[in-house]
């Protein structure tokens, strides 16, 4: 295994993995389809070189990787027959997830970068990236909110929050840069009646509103979510995927 070699990863299937709690699964997945194309794309894979990749990509035993690819039987792979595993086409794996439309930026990146044979990451490094994956949908081309990558893959807020703190600091290349995005709520008012305005509407607890200079008065900023993109990695373009993933619904499994 290279660790060099390059794999993609959509959104839309991080996102739906993690609901489905298949993210480890996933993660396997694009490493051992890689795998298979360099020795010629048979889509068959024995269960023991399935178990070592889940097991180095994961950094789990060999108990856990075998739960693992259980997991995944159905989604990603058919149950093991004879020693030997039969890998779905990503096309089928992702009808099998259930995804019927793409629409973000896909995310290029290495084996290694995945977590492939590396001490560095902790056991939850799969979920942290796939969790930065959805957060950076748009490649920081919009704000998206907190609840919104809650409801999109099924973690909680809470838990959002604190891998995107995670993965805004993290030291091995692919960190998770965080801007905050504000529109303005009102303006033309002056400092005092802005700063009452701001406490009045914090009131519950949460600060989502503050205040600002705007045209010699002040004006009073709602935060309506974070801009998120993924720094180590590549983004591809919209265009650069197969046409047949624009629209997985078309695709049949006969």
């Amino acid at each position: 295994m290279n660790k060099h070699w390059p794999v993609v990863i959509y959104p839309e299937v991080a996102a739906s993995a993690l609901k489905a709690k298949v993210h480890a699964a996933y993660a396997v997945f694009v490493i051992v389809k890689v795998y298979d194309s360099r020795r010629g794309g048979s889509g068959l894979v024995a269960i023991n070189e399935l178990v070592e990749i889940a097991q180095k990509t994961l950094g789990v035993s060999k108990s856990q990787a075998y739960r693992v690819i259980s997991s995944g039987v159905g989604v990603f792979w058919r149950e093991p027959r004879h020693k030997t595993v039969g890998l779905f086409s990503h096309l089928r794996a992702y009808y099998n997830l259930g995804i019927e439309m793409f629409s973000s930026k896909p995310v290029r990146l290495t084996v290694a970068q995945i977590g492939y044979d590396s001490d560095n990451y902790s056991g939850s490094y799969i979920k942290d990236l796939m969790v930065g994956c959805v957060a950076s949908w748009d490649s920081g081309g919009s704000a998206i909110a907190v609840e919104t990558i809650a409801e999109l893959t099924g973690v909680s807020t809470r838990t959002v929050r604190r891998q995107i703190k995670y993965m805004s600091c993290r030291p091995n290349g692919i960190v998770l840069d965080v801007s905050t995005c504000y529109k303005v709520k009102c303006d033309n008012i002056n400092q005092i009646e802005a700063n009452a305005r701001v406490q009045q509407l914090n009131s519950n607890g949460m600060v989502k509103y503050h205040s600002a200079p705007k045209d010699g008065q002040y004006a009073i900023l709602e935060r309506v979510g974070n801009i998120y993109n993924l720094a180590g990695v590549e983004r591809l373009g919209r265009k650069r995927r197969h046409r047949h993933l624009k629209h997985v619904s078309n695709w049949r499994r006969d």
